[in-house]
């Protein structure tokens, strides 16, 4: 399969449609930068996409691969069994990643009970009763309630387990606070940076998952805000424990943040003015 020869293909039969690459991404369910890459040959549709796709250009599935139409038409049955071939391989590709999800959550379940069991076992030989296991059996279960969903769920996962972490994470710390005996001293401290942190995972997550920027310019985003949201934690430390709000250690913590939003706001500019430029057969069109 010629890549670019597909992606001329694909973006000569939309224009013939005269459809943008937004109204082709509503149909198909995607966002017009997919279309976009699709049209500049940076990576190919999905082969659950490929029928509806071909089918929206009025083209058949082996058209649109080999990147121009036939000049005699396929039987009826030729494009049956092609479709059928393209959605088995999806459906086997699914499965075979949905098995590997699952498996890896099956042995990070059993390594994390495994683990439970043993510092039970050791905890009780040691002193005749569970004491300091509860804070290794709540802390593991804690973590398989964040990390199974992001696991096994690969469309709602990070939703999910972010949600169950805002729900969870200061009952966790609560209790922690108990098991542990110290009333009034983690949570003060815990609980504001925790808000603090949260704040900004939610702020990763409408980034990389709702709002349409580019990943270049999501990574920069949410380095650049990492800076005010550090400067805040070292602000309700330096509240509770009477330490100065900046030291020189801090330039370990802002410096590479700064740093990495910029060679990531560099990479976005770089991209957007590589993508922008015309391509030779256009300018070529162009001069004539």
């Amino acid at each position: 399969m010629d890549n670019e020869k597909m992606a001329h293909f694909i973006a000569q039969l939309r224009k013939s449609k005269k459809m943008t690459q937004k109204e082709l991404a509503a149909k198909l369910s995607v966002t017009d930068k997919a279309v976009s890459k699709w049209e500049r040959g940076l990576s190919c549709p999905d082969i659950a996409l490929l029928a509806p796709l071909a089918e929206i250009l009025d083209v058949t599935t082996g058209e649109l691969l080999s990147g121009e139409k036939t000049a005699a038409a396929p039987s009826p049955e030729a494009n049956a069994i092609a479709d059928t071939a393209l959605h088995y391989a999806d459906t086997v590709a699914k499965n075979h990643a949905r098995r590997s999800r699952t498996l890896l959550a099956e042995i990070l379940t059993f390594l994390s009970a495994s683990a439970m069991i043993v510092c039970s076992i050791c905890d009780y030989a040691i002193n005749g009763r569970l004491t300091w296991d509860w804070y290794v059996i709540s802390s593991l279960v804690f973590f398989l309630l964040i990390a199974l969903p992001v696991i096994l769920w690969k469309k709602h996962g990070p939703f999910t387990s972010l949600l169950l972490l805002s729900i969870s994470i200061f009952p966790y710390l609560f209790a922690l606070e108990k098991l542990i005996g110290i009333d009034g001293l983690l949570l003060p401290l815990a609980g504001p940076v925790t808000a603090v942190a949260l704040a900004y995972l939610w702020v990763g997550y409408l980034l990389f998952h709702k709002a349409h920027f580019t990943k270049s310019l999501a990574f920069a985003i949410f380095f650049a805000v990492g800076i005010p949201t550090a400067f805040c934690i070292n602000w309700i430390v330096s509240r509770f424990t009477g330490e100065p709000l900046l030291d020189v250690w801090d330039v370990f913590t802002y410096a590479p943040l700064a740093a990495a939003s910029v060679v990531f706001l560099l990479h976005n500019r770089l991209h957007k003015t590589t993508n922008s430029a015309p391509c030779a057969g256009e300018l070529g069109k162009e001069l004539k």
